[in-house]
């Protein structure tokens, strides 16, 4: 079963249902959120050896598990569960997968019971919420959500009793969760339990781009479904231990700053992608007409002399168009190592590959270290890459316009000439 194909079917019928269901009421657990846990359980199942039929159960499994929200909101384990084996059933997934699927589905519900790997990482990643540090505005959310499909208002005072159980109860199940997470649970039920101040909540930026920065009050609970009022963000902090910063308090960059980061090098990849593969079609076409040249008229050139003229300077085009395009995709690395005066100047920036991959493990450790404990060196790193990417992109379009240029008017300049060697022929 090719598994990558049935991911992409998986995520359409996905999109798809939450399309046809769409409910105003869903202001939390709706597609975005869908894709939130699918994000989390990716970046779970990434630190452990899974085949790809595993890994393409998990994300099912992620995929479908708020499918049933809107039906059941207080058990939609059940409802997920089977519209997973509908559906997949449909596109022909076999039975012994949709059984582990449901299965994952399944353990998610709470208390959570999962009897393998699999199992546990998607009940991490559904449960990601308790060890984020906006907990308290998903919170909100939840809440507000629950009483709007339910038609049952839920108190402030019992939300927030629900919460603590919760945060006191629950444990993440992997190790690697663990770790992810842990310490903002305790954070948070801390926070509710009024042990620690709000703005003591601000960690290293330890979660993808794009978490959120600000968490509202901590009155309003956040644990099993519900949430809602938008109550005034809370200031965060970066630690006042961290290196090289100007200011004791450096505020962390909101969730926008974030975002912007995060689409833009999506947008520089996708652009990069397409300037290869209109590369490759360049290559293509220009080595086909080359073969062909070669293969036919070549051989006539002894009878058609006056053709070798036109013919000659088309494949003059096609090949100067062949090596413009191959320019356009050829890869240019740096030297592959910085010394520790790049390090301590933050002239280089670790988040590209170039920069370290002569690198001894331990050397180059240390540097992604110190780039996670300074958030200053860290910003200005995701700057330097962006602007990377953005000369790379500059100099691979430039290369690429050449290419196409030389072939649009090369191929113009060509079939004038064989007219004209014909028209010659003809007349003298």
């Amino acid at each position: 079963m090719i598994y990558q194909k049935a991911l992409a079917r998986v995520k359409e019928l996905v999109g798809k249902h939450f399309s046809d269901q769409l409910n105003p009421n869903r202001i939390y657990h709706n597609l975005q959120h869908t894709e939130e846990v699918v994000g989390r359980a990716v970046q779970i199942a990434s630190s452990y050896r899974l085949d790809s039929k595993g890994l393409f159960i998990i994300q099912t499994a992620a995929w479908f598990h708020d499918t049933g929200y809107a039906d059941d909101p207080l058990h939609p384990e059940k409802r997920s569960a089977r519209l997973s084996e509908k559906l997949l059933t449909e596109i022909s997934v076999d039975p012994e997968t949709i059984k582990s699927i449901r299965n994952c589905i399944l353990a998610s519900a709470l208390p959570q019971k999962p009897q393998n790997l699999m199992e546990e990482i998607v009940c991490d990643a559904t449960m990601f919420h308790l060890g984020s540090d906006d907990f308290f505005e998903r919170s909100k959310l939840m809440r507000k959500e629950l009483s709007l499909l339910t038609g049952k208002k839920v108190s402030k005072e019992e939300w927030k009793r629900r919460n603590i159980e919760l945060l006191q109860n629950h444990r993440f199940k992997t190790e690697y969760g663990r770790k992810l997470y842990e310490s903002q649970q305790k954070l948070n039920l801390e926070t509710l339990l009024g042990k620690v101040a709000p703005e003591s909540l601000a960690k290293p930026l330890d979660e993808p781009v794009g978490s959120s920065s600000n968490s509202p009050a901590p009155d309003s609970p956040a644990g099993a479904p519900g949430g809602a009022e938008n109550a005034p963000a809370l200031k965060k902090h970066a630690s006042k231990n961290e290196p090289n910063t100007a200011s004791p308090e450096v505020k962390r960059p909101s969730r926008g700053i974030e975002t912007m980061f995060r689409i833009s090098s999506n947008n520089h990849q996708a652009l990069s992608q397409m300037a290869d593969s209109k590369a490759h079609i360049m290559i293509t076409v220009n080595s086909i007409i080359i073969s062909v040249l070669l293969s036919v008229l070549f051989r006539s050139l002894d009878k058609e002399t006056h053709l070798a003229i036109p013919v000659a300077i088309l494949l003059i085009i096609n090949v100067v168009t062949i090596v413009f395009s191959i320019l356009a995709t050829r890869p240019n690395i740096p030297s592959g190592k910085f010394s520790s005066e790049d390090l301590s100047e933050q002239r280089v920036n670790l988040l590209f590959f170039g920069n370290f991959y002569k690198m001894q493990l331990q050397d180059f450790s240390d540097g992604m270290t110190r780039l996670m404990e300074d958030r200053n060196f860290l910003y200005s790193s995701l700057i330097k890459n962006l602007h990377q990417q953005g000369l790379v992109l500059g100099k691979k379009y430039r290369l690429l316009r050449i290419s196409y240029n030389v072939f649009m008017y090369g191929l113009v300049v060509s079939l004038i000439a064989f007219g004209i060697a014909i028209l010659i022929k003809v007349y003298f």
